[in-house]
């Protein structure tokens, strides 16, 4: 493993003085390029120009350039000293990387490759961030997560479906109301679409030539319209994996019905701090019984039907009427799961189903 470079660097600022750094500790970038935000290795640099308050133009070591902003400083040690500057307060800073030669190439890391926007970014994930943690929090537990996938969950209005990134074409993500909804338009490998409001993913990141990108779909720093097309063909047929083994069928207010395989209870996973760090597919229901305190942890087998009753009180978890397979009959609340996921066929592929047991439009879960 070869040694971290030494970096030199020349800074000149606003009046056309010249300080000379002798070992630059800064290491990361932070540059954001129409709304693309990308962190860049300083030893990929060779140099930076201020052009202007919020236009900063990046030179490569592989001869590409980048205009952009930066909030980011040089730092490093003069022969006067420590020195810190940020980027945005001077006109021009030239590094020069000693120890190693630059390679052109980098490599690649694994996984799905993509064109967003400008940049083709390899190992492409879908990412949901949280931040938690209020004035009162868990010393040791993370106030931050960020927890990458390889998949979207898109709501089609009754249930959301999950889409693998092995078998899409091209995603389209569009702001539809302030920064609170996404909507998402997949074209699949048969060309098929699947359209509807995107759940669980806030961003989506990879690797580029000029370092590691992210770019948000949600939230106040968001771009308005995001298109990603993958680079290699996608698979013509996938068979999504489920741990359970009950099938059952959702029914909906309107009188349709969606048969599933491989039912389990969703749970979100989350740390002392109420961070998301994850999901677990359930084969029992943690229910608290209406009016007496008392609470089952009912096996899915067990269980012939649950009916949807709405929110009430906290409005968390939905509150259900679940009838046993011995003909028992309890209203109730869910204790941690507001989901069913199960398998089904949609054309060439078997994908899974995400239900929201609270749903306007779910009228009952049959098993």
């Amino acid at each position: 493993m070869l040694p971290p470079p030494q970096i030199a660097a020349t800074v000149i600022d606003r009046n056309g003085r010249q300080m000379n750094l002798s070992d630059v500790t800064t290491t990361l970038i932070d540059l954001e390029v129409g709304g693309v935000h990308l962190k860049v290795p300083i030893q990929r640099l060779t140099q930076i120009d201020v052009l202007g308050a919020d236009t900063i133009q990046f030179a490569f070591t592989f001869g590409r350039t980048l205009t952009g902003s930066t909030d980011s400083q040089i730092n490093g040690q003069s022969d006067l000293g420590e020195y810190r500057v940020s980027i945005s307060d001077v006109r021009q800073v030239v590094l020069h990387v000693r120890g190693i030669t630059p390679r052109r190439e980098w490599e690649r890391p694994a996984g799905y490759v993509a064109q967003i926007g400008d940049f083709t970014v390899y190992g492409v994930k879908a990412v949901r961030h949280e931040g938690c943690g209020g004035l009162f929090y868990y010393m040791g537990s993370a106030r931050e997560t960020t927890v990458p996938t390889e998949h979207l969950d898109v709501d089609n209005g009754s249930y959301a479906i999950r889409v693998p990134f092995a078998i899409v074409r091209r995603i389209a993500l569009t702001r539809t109301r302030g920064y609170a909804d996404v909507e998402a338009t997949l074209v699949l490998s048969d060309s098929t679409t699947v359209e509807g409001l995107l759940r669980h993913t806030d961003r989506l990141s990879g690797t580029t030539e000029f370092g590691d990108i992210t770019v948000a779909v949600l939230g106040p720093r968001h771009l308005k319209e995001t298109t990603v097309i993958f680079t290699e063909e996608p698979r013509p047929r996938f068979t999504a994996t489920s741990p359970a083994h009950t099938p059952a069928t959702v029914v909906f207010k309107d009188g349709s019905q969606l048969p599933l395989e491989r039912v389990a209870f969703r749970n979100e996973s989350q740390n002392q701090n109420g961070c998301y760090t994850g999901e677990e597919f359930l084969m029992s229901l943690k229910f608290k019984i209406e009016g007496s305190g008392a609470e089952l942890d009912v096996p899915i087998d067990r269980i012939s039907r649950l009916d949807s009753l709405g929110h009430r009180g906290d409005g968390k978890f939905p509150i259900m009427r679940l009838v046993s397979k011995t003909g028992s009959d309890f209203t109730g609340q869910s204790v941690g799961c507001k989901e069913i996921v199960g398998l089904f066929r949609k054309g060439a592929y078997t994908v899974l189903a995400l239900v929201n047991l609270g749903d306007s439009h779910v009228a009952a879960v049959q098993f």
